[in-house]
């Protein structure tokens, strides 16, 4: 992006923000990485006279790639469409946090109104996986210290397999006052008790370490014990904040499962009432009180029949996110519309397409509850005909909320109806901490 005679071009501040004692540059393959992922819906975005994203769209193609690749909720980017008064980038809360420098920059050097290239997108991406990595690293001393290590202690494959235990302990349970004593008691006892996700959890961790053991392998002498240093295990928490996503998507899964047999007739809605007293094999109790339910717009009042849970809406919301030991990050599963709508993105590769051919795009495209191809209800390609009537130059805008409204429709498991937010801390995981359903035993 452009700015004032004389600043440097955005990306490169960016990336210069980026750069740490320890990490260095962010490597061009992460960039190439991130760049590659964005580049669909940077291409589907609508843009300013320069072919520009304006802030609105950059902040949420941001949000997209985290929520689609590590089923990241960050303060400050939340959902597209679900807080009103969210269009600015300088509103990530790890920005203001780490670098208020760049946030001043942004406004007074008039980065914003230029609007954001590609680069600038990308590279905005990799300066907030770098800071809250800094959050990770912070949480991985306090591990190193929980064990009684130093942290330039050289550690043996047991010791760092405690130490990343510890660090996802530690993380995921946004546990700061906790301390060493207590820690190491409560990893015990969870141990002794076979406790399904904290051992699950934990085995998440040891295949890390032994898949990143077993790459060195051949590097390494095999006659000499290998010892690890604080930068390998740092390498090793980000894989593992990179992949929680994936990992906690199968939880979703299961629970996913349970809420479609509670609706026979494929719309989406579980009465409330029934979604309080069901009885799940799999061990999930759904607790949620209808006043959260209302905040996070997972509840549709609209029928004469009473409250019904609208399913995407649940699963996507804070009570079935973990906070982690930053503050500014929440850690959920993978997003099944955020890769719904990159397909359609990849597709039709504009901000507007005609309704035939949103209608001829969206009939062949699959998610885990929806076959394709598949002849869409005549109710639906009227409906997206009537948005099309509506729009200028006759065309569906992709990233309007009639849109969202319609993607819900076509796919009611994977994609949530449309809900602004009044208070942008009611869509934090820890918020509703009470109200965090019950994990199975």
């Amino acid at each position: 992006g452009g700015a004032g005679d004389g600043a440097p071009a955005l990306h490169e501040l960016l990336l210069s923000l980026a750069e740490s004692p320890s990490g260095g540059a962010v490597p061009p393959a992460r960039l190439h990485e991130i760049e590659r992922s964005i580049a669909p819906t940077f291409a589907a975005l609508p843009k300013n006279d320069a072919g520009r994203l304006t802030q609105r769209g950059a902040r949420h193609l941001v949000h997209h790639y985290f929520a689609k690749e590590h089923g990241w909720l960050i303060a400050g980017l939340e959902p597209h469409g679900m807080r009103d008064d969210a269009s600015q980038l300088h509103e990530i809360a790890i920005l203001q946090a780490q670098v208020p420098e760049l946030v001043e920059d942004l406004v007074s050097l008039g980065y914003a109104d230029s609007g954001f290239t590609l680069r600038d997108v990308t590279a905005m991406a990799a300066l907030v996986e770098r800071l809250l990595m800094n959050d990770a690293g912070t949480a991985l001393s306090r591990a190193y210290e929980f064990n009684g290590h130093a942290p330039d202690a050289a550690l043996d494959e047991a010791s760092l397999l405690e130490v990343v235990s510890s660090f996802l302990l530690l993380f995921h349970r946004n546990n700061d006052d906790i301390e060493a004593e207590e820690h190491l008691l409560f990893k015990e006892l969870t141990r002794q008790d076979g406790e399904v996700y904290f051992s699950s959890l934990e085995d998440f961790g040891s295949d890390a370490v032994r898949s990143y053991v077993h790459a060195r392998r051949g590097s390494t002498n095999p006659f000499r014990p290998e010892r690890f240093g604080f930068e390998a295990a740092l390498e090793i928490v980000d894989g593992l904040l990179h992949r929680f996503g994936k990992w906690q998507h199968e939880d979703r899964r299961l629970m996913k499962e349970d809420l479609v047999l509670l609706d026979p007739h494929g719309t989406g809605l579980v009465p409330l009432a029934r979604f309080h007293s069901h009885w799940s094999p799999r061990g999930f109790v759904f607790r949620e009180s209808l006043e959260y339910m209302r905040q996070i717009g997972a509840v549709d009042e609209s029928a004469p029949g009473g409250p019904q849970v609208r399913i995407a809406n649940y699963l996507l919301g804070p009570s079935n996110c973990m906070p982690s030991s930053s503050a500014h990050l929440s850690l959920c599963a993978i997003s099944e519309c955020e890769a719904l709508m990159s397909e359609l993105e990849t597709r039709l590769r504009a901000p507007a397409a005609p309704a035939e051919a949103i209608l001829s795009v969206a009939s062949g495209v699959s998610s885990s509850s929806v076959d394709a191809p598949r002849d869409l209800p005549e109710a639906l390609a009227a409906r997206l005909m009537r948005i099309a009537d509506r729009s200028a130059g006759s065309e569906v805008p992709l990233h309007g909320r009639l849109f969202a409204e319609w993607l819900h429709a076509a796919f009611p498991l994977e994609c949530p109806y449309p809900h602004i937010a009044e208070d942008a801390v009611a869509l934090t995981a820890g918020h509703f901490d009470h109200e965090r359903h019950v994990l199975p035993e």
